[in-house]
């Protein structure tokens, strides 16, 4: 029975790093233009913090769960951060 739950927990969490993906277009709320050297700078940064994230998940030997439709926590802290440098997903 417990390896059974450990093997459906083990897919569901594959299953959902698989399908959150980082968004590659960005904008300005404000309207001004996006340096692309500033920009890939900012998104290196925010992918760190989102590894730093994904460490800590695994060093504390958690499971990242959410339902469909639901954004990953990584995927959260990624879109934060590119928040707090002043970027918002184009959609």
């Amino acid at each position: 029975m417990i390896r059974t739950s450990v093997a459906m927990l083990s897919f569901v969490a594959v299953v959902a790093c698989t399908t959150s993906t980082v968004p590659t277009t960005w904008t300005r709320p404000d309207g001004r233009a996006i340096d692309p050297t500033q920009l890939e700078a900012d998104k290196t940064v925010c992918r760190s913090k989102m590894e730093q994230a994904e460490l800590v998940i695994n060093a504390g030997a958690l499971i990242q769960i959410y339902l469909p439709g639901q954004e990953s926590p990584l995927l959260k802290v990624y879109n934060g951060c590119m928040t707090e440098h002043g970027y918002t997903v184009a959609r």
